[in-house]
């Protein structure tokens, strides 16, 4: 009875001393948020272990201190808060449930904090882990991606995609399918020894189509984690009749950083008889820097110009343009009179 009696008055004697700043007009801080520790390392878990680290949050400030929302990177990661609302001097708790099925290897994840701190509104906790897995194949592709740039109607560009074994077991190649205007073939055997590479040979089919494509590569494995894997396949049909192509003719740069730099790629191809000629490319901006690869196109040759954006301190939406002068091959046959 006399802790709770001594409680109480503790109690008061806080608010009396904050209704007293008030009325005196003293300034008040508002509400701080800090934390046990920002980054919260489990080390070496295994494969399937669900694992639990609670981090204690603390209000720092005068008032009160409200945690409105508590989010994580990953459906893997649950974050639950035992009081969203803090009093000045108390502290709450964030238990973080990390369940480590599907994982290997070194892994991070992340819990984002949102108060009612003017000073941090969202915070971010960090957790990780090395999740050792079983003997198992694991696959791995060289490349991400495919794209097969700008072709004409009726072309057939091809790719050959390498495949990795970087698991401890056999991986299998079970079975191999594509979307309608692509086909593929394996080069290699469907069974790949560990450390070992494999090959499928990928052909992709323009007739009937026109302006973007995207298709699909879909590779079936005995990978208990990458049972099926899709490999995009990316390019550009345009009519065979056109003699000269920009493409892209909008560069969409996206979002980028301040002060960072951007390079995009612009793709110049003659389909013509004769030779054409760069004369000059620039920008309306100083901020855009500009590179040719070449000076001259031969017919059925195309040039890269590439496109740099260097915003220095800009901040906003930025919208600039590219002037591109060449010369086309004019003739004419002047008879006398």
């Amino acid at each position: 009875m006399k802790k709770i009696i001594c409680s109480v008055v503790l109690a008061l004697v806080l608010c009396e001393g904050f209704a007293g700043r008030a009325l005196s007009g003293q300034e008040v801080s508002p509400p701080e948020i800090a934390f046990s520790e920002e980054l919260w390392d489990f080390g070496v878990i295994n494969q399937e272990e669900v694992v639990t680290h609670v981090f204690e949050v603390r209000n720092l400030g005068e008032t009160e201190l409200v945690i409105s929302k508590v989010r994580s990177s990953c459906g893997c990661t649950a974050a639950l808060v035992s009081s969203s609302e803090v009093a000045p001097g108390s502290s709450s708790e964030i238990k973080v449930i990390f369940n480590s099925s599907g994982f290997r290897g070194k892994i991070s994840k992340y819990i984002y904090v949102e108060s009612n701190d003017p000073d941090e509104p969202v915070s971010k906790l960090t957790i990780t882990a090395t999740v050792e897995a079983p003997p198992q194949p694991i696959i791995e592709l060289i490349e991400d991606s495919w794209d097969f740039g700008l072709v004409t109607e009726g072309e057939r560009p091809t790719y050959t995609l390498s495949v990795l074994n970087t698991g401890e077991q056999e991986l299998l190649l079970s079975k191999i399918t594509t979307s309608p205007h692509c086909t593929a073939e394996l080069l290699s055997t469907n069974s790949i020894l560990p450390g070992k590479m494999g090959k499928i040979s990928i052909c992709c089919d323009s007739t009937g189509q026109k302006g973007p494509v995207k298709e699909y590569l879909f590779i079936d494995t005995n990978d208990p984690f990458g049972e099926t894997i899709v490999f995009p396949i990316t390019g550009y049909v345009i009519e065979p009749k056109t003699e000269l192509t920009i493409f892209p003719i909008f560069l969409d740069l996206g979002t980028i950083n301040q002060g960072e730099k951007c390079t995009a790629t612009i793709k110049l191809r003659n389909w013509g008889e004769r030779k054409i000629k760069i004369i000059n490319i620039n920008s309306s901006s100083q901020l855009i820097i500009i590179g040719s690869s070449s000076e001259e196109v031969d017919p059925g040759r195309e040039t890269k110009i590439n496109v740099t954006l260097s915003p220095g301190e800009e901040t906003g939406q930025m919208k600039e343009y590219i002037y591109l002068t060449i010369a086309l091959p004019l003739e004419a046959m002047v008879e006398k009179r």
